[in-house]
């Protein structure tokens, strides 16, 4: 694959997912340590678990600052509607800024911490409890 000429892909949240996307990295010829991930901290588990499973296989992740990619998106397209690939690109980007021009900005010191994740798992599961409960009275 060459940089900058590789389309988007979109992989299902779930382990056959997670084995495409390895499956997918691996085309690059790379080993996981030469490839740079970049991941922005969503609201749901999603990116929590796609990290776990990177991590396990090998490689690194680079954890931007929300605010970071919301200003870039800003800057890139005004108003328009926001999408995955764009994310994708800007991601990139700001690992190519970090790597080659040595800016720091908008990247997260650390991995977002595990309460934050157990939170999510105590907040998911009341609101799972909640509609079982609705579901029963129905």
């Amino acid at each position: 694959m060459v940089p900058g000429n590789v389309p988007p892909s979109r992989f299902a949240s779930g382990g056959k997912g997670y084995r495409e996307l390895t499956a997918w990295l691996a085309i690059s010829g790379l080993e996981p340590n030469q490839i740079k991930i970049g991941l922005e901290p969503t609201g749901g588990w999603y990116s929590q678990t796609v990290a776990a499973w990177l991590v396990r296989h090998g490689y690194q992740i680079s954890w931007l600052q929300n605010a970071a990619l919301h200003e870039r998106r800003q800057l890139a397209i005004g108003k328009q509607t926001k999408t995955d690939a764009l994310d994708a690109r800007l991601i990139a980007r700001l690992l190519y800024e970090r790597d080659c021009l040595g800016s720091q900005r908008g990247f997260l010191q650390r991995a977002p911490r595990s309460a934050d994740a157990l939170r999510l798992l105590v907040r998911n599961r009341t609101k799972l409890v909640e509609h079982e409960t609705r579901y029963r009275l129905q």
